[in-house]
């Protein structure tokens, strides 16, 4: 098998063609998978925010690579390929549907990168000026490594990308009993453990591919799963009724304070972490089968709806 470059173009068109129409039915539906995710069991709510984020993405590779081997092989069912046929796949035209689309979305896909990278320069240079201004010093505090910065304003959170660091100001520590003290830095040393400052970061580029409303939804449902899988570590390390009093605490003597180059203890979601943490009815896990049957069926419909599609677009642009 030759492989041409008309043919890769056309893959690659297949594929955003697909990736397109998967986030147009998850944009139907989106709101209430969002609802299934946040009931259930904390340990699967970031698990199953990724795999719907990434199901656009994932689906068209798996519908480029089923197409190509329906064209190359009669390994797939005779009648269902019939419905996996992509037409003209060595013959690619610039000036065509295909070629603008394609250019349309390597495009936003540049300038989507961009928006978002900026904003991490600048959180950065905010970061490298609080610290300059308050000073600080590297000290060890219940066996977790912290930079302590030399400021009267209570702070504690975890930034950084490849190697997170837990920040802590001395306003903070002269603020909290030990115990509060222990709870809160083995919070932010599970944001540092998950990556959490880059994997949320990361999340939030993928999740910029979809409609707006849902966007919004999903990246408040990451970061209030990030923040209660960071509460239930502590809570599994120390009791769950001191991690929401100090989470109460912290949150009172915050109120005016707004970390935007890392993730902070105590800064946002706090009623609804703090019911989390007391809860005592168990954790749903329907949401996991409601997740996985939507998968399913937006794989079914995209493999037997792409050509269809594809002839829709031509016939109406021929019009």
């Amino acid at each position: 098998m030759s492989v041409s470059a008309d043919m890769l173009l056309n893959i690659l068109n297949l594929g955003v063609v697909s990736a397109l129409f998967t986030i147009a039915l998850q944009s139907l539906v989106g709101r209430a998978v969002i609802h299934w995710v946040t009931q259930c069991q904390v340990a699967l709510q970031k698990s199953l925010l990724w795999i719907w984020v990434l199901m656009p993405f994932s689906i068209a590779g798996l519908c480029c690579m089923v197409f190509v081997t329906n064209t190359f092989s009669e390994a797939i069912w005779e009648p269902i390929g019939l419905l996996l046929h992509w037409h003209h796949l060595f013959q690619f035209e610039w000036v065509s549907w295909h070629g603008a689309l394609l250019i349309a979305f390597f495009g936003f896909t540049c300038w989507l990168t961009a928006k978002h990278l900026k904003p991490l320069s600048d959180n950065q240079k905010r970061l490298t000026l609080a610290i300059q201004l308050a000073g600080y010093s590297h000290i060890t505090l219940h066996g977790k490594s912290v930079v302590c910065l030399h400021s009267d304003n209570p702070m504690a959170f975890s930034a950084g990308l490849i190697t997170p660091k837990i920040y802590l100001s001395s306003g903070m520590v002269d603020r909290l009993s030990e115990q509060q003290l222990a709870c809160v830095l083995e919070h932010e040393a599970q944001h540092c453990r998950s990556l959490d400052p880059l994997m949320s970061w990361v999340f939030c580029f993928v999740s910029g591919f979809q409609i707006k409303p849902v966007r919004k939804r999903l990246r408040t449902a990451y970061n209030i799963a990030c923040e209660l899988t960071a509460d239930k570590r502590a809570a599994e390390q120390y009791d769950p009724l001191n991690v929401a009093q100090t989470l109460v605490s912290v949150s009172r003597f915050n109120s005016n304070c707004h970390m935007k180059f890392g993730t902070g203890f105590g800064y946002e979601f706090v009623e609804q972490r703090v019911n989390t943490l007391l809860q005592t009815t168990p954790e749903r896990t329907s949401g996991l089968v409601w997740v996985g049957a939507l998968t399913t069926a937006i794989v079914g419909l995209n493999l037997v709806s792409i050509d269809s599609l594809h002839h829709y677009v031509e016939l109406i642009l021929s019009l």
